[in-house]
């Protein structure tokens, strides 16, 4: 194969750079064979000064046939190899004793140091590194986790004061004096409650009509409460009786349905434990009232 100007200068120059660009390496371009312009890299870099092998040459990319190994001397001559055992390095360099001390020297020294200090801390019974840790925390006492202080033989341990449990605040705010009393409140949800039971007037259905009553007025005394205790007057409440009581009891997407006991034991059950601002019935009531004037 005739040599392009590249490919000459990297094996013929002399020079440092050998036809290799700002990144040491060097191209060959090729034309035919399936593509216009393909080309053939090799990504080492050579010096002159020393021996430098060439250990991976790429196939040119339209080619079966491959750029020969190289081997450089420090006088600068050239050996074009054939084979990959007539490539392989002399055994002066696998045998160099400076490579041998480079590696043990300091490559694996920090590895033995570990291991000796390991070996110290056991025989020792970790005397040592307790102490050596204790210095590092600036102490002259080994370092102790703070957990679990250590007891001193012959010193009674000193009896902790017992932390006084923080008061919870109040989730579910009630009222004093209550608008309406307990009596009159149930009263008028069981006449409402009544619409949406008019055909389900069976003996069968008076259970589920009670646990729904009884889950209601829960959660409207709890909801006013709120309200009350947030700024808003009794005469807006009152006004706005019918509205509160079908945002709170009618069902969101069925027309003419109650919210269900299961869905009421879950409103009480989210106000025990997050409280009753934070529950969803009370949220749906403060949405509305952006609108209320």
């Amino acid at each position: 194969m005739r040599q392009r100007r590249a490919l000459r200068q990297f094996t013929l120059s002399t020079g440092k750079s050998a036809g290799r660009n700002s990144s040491g390496r060097i191209t060959v371009f090729h034309r035919g064979g399936g593509s216009k312009r393909l080309q053939r890299r090799i990504d080492l870099k050579r010096k002159t000064e020393s021996i430098g092998v060439v250990e991976r040459i790429e196939r040119a990319p339209n080619r079966s046939s491959r750029i020969a190994p190289v081997r450089w001397f420090p006088r600068g001559g050239v050996r074009q190899c054939n084979t990959i055992e007539k490539f392989a390095p002399p055994r002066k360099i696998l045998e160099s004793k400076s490579t041998t001390t480079y590696i043990f020297g300091r490559k694996y020294f920090k590895v033995f140091a570990l291991l000796l200090v390991l070996l110290f801390h056991w025989y020792s019974g970790g005397e040592i590194l307790e102490g050596f840790v204790a210095a590092c925390d600036g102490r002259r006492e080994p370092s102790f986790d703070p957990i679990y202080p250590p007891q001193r033989d012959g010193q009674p341990a000193i009896p902790q004061p017992e932390v006084q449990p923080v008061p919870r605040a109040i989730l579910v705010p009630e009222l004093k004096h209550p608008l309406l009393s307990n009596r009159q409140r149930k009263a008028k949800l069981q006449t409402r409650l009544a619409f949406f039971f008019q055909e389900r007037n069976e003996a069968r259905h008076l259970p589920i009509y009670l646990g729904i009553l009884d889950k209601q007025f829960l959660v409207k005394k709890r909801v006013k409460a709120a309200l009350v205790q947030d700024g808003f007057s009794p005469q807006m409440l009152s006004r706005r009786k019918w509205e509160i009581r079908s945002i709170l009891f009618s069902h969101p997407t069925r027309v003419g349905t109650a919210i269900a006991e299961n869905t009421l034991n879950r409103y009480l059950a989210q106000m025990e434990r997050e409280g009753t601002r934070q529950s969803l019935p009370y949220l749906r009531v403060i949405r509305a009232s952006r609108f209320w004037v």
